[in-house]
């Protein structure tokens, strides 16, 4: 069906006068954001191959030195350059950018001041098998883009499912600890409750009246 695009927006584009046939071809009278007047191609606007005017597409971004344009710029080069380092696990396993993202930083930037970013806080994909894209992406810290990783293990118990990272803080154990119970082979309920002494606490329980420390003593595990 051949569809009417009168005042509808391609990037920087806004529809004028859709549907002027040119040599036998479908034009749109296109006015850009900078007041620049053209006929562009009716197939080259639905495609996404134009959306902006030459003069636009020339002149650099504003804040291109700033940390949010070096964000958008190395999210693009590790979906899309097979050179960039991390490319494997983004690009190489379908991870895209969203057009109106790739296309336009202006449009990125947008998006990221109206959604939370500050200079503490790095990019991060809610569904970590999905590209980046509006609905997909927000802003967070290391602690929350760690327990978002791909790689992390989820453990359930008592019906609430949690990382390793977040079990650790929510218990006040160190990850590292509860991490090394797990892999001794430790049940859940074993490695989640048992308590971690310090040095001081465990020097107490072992000693005995005589001042002396046990030899032979439970395995208790402690902390310094």
């Amino acid at each position: 069906m051949n569809k009417n695009l009168a005042n509808m927006i391609f990037g920087k584009w806004t529809v004028i006068e859709p549907d002027i046939k040119i040599n036998g071809r479908l034009y749109c009278l296109c006015l850009c954001e900078c007041g620049t007047e053209k006929f562009i191609c009716k197939s080259s606007l639905t495609s996404g191959r134009s959306t902006q005017c030459h003069k636009c597409a020339s002149t650099r971004h504003g804040g291109h030195n700033t940390r949010l344009y070096s964000i958008w710029r190395n999210m693009k080069q590790r979906c899309s350059n097979p050179k960039a380092s991390k490319y494997n696990i983004y690009g190489g396993r379908g991870i895209a950018v969203c057009y109106e993202w790739k296309s336009n930083f202006e449009v990125f930037k947008n998006w990221a001041l109206q959604n939370g970013y500050s200079e503490s806080l790095s990019i991060d994909r809610i569904d970590s098998d999905k590209g980046y894209y509006p609905e997909n992406c927000r802003w967070a810290d290391c602690f929350e883009q760690n327990n978002n990783l791909r790689s992390n293990h989820l453990i359930t118990y008592n019906n609430k499912t949690l990382s390793i990272n977040q079990w650790a803080r929510e218990l006040k154990i160190s990850k590292k600890t509860l991490s090394e119970r797990i892999r001794r082979g430790w049940n859940i309920q074993r490695a989640f409750e048992t308590p971690v002494l310090n040095m001081e606490e465990f020097n107490d329980t072992q000693r005995l009246p005589n001042g002396r420390y046990k030899k032979n003593t439970e395995h208790v595990e402690t902390r310094t």
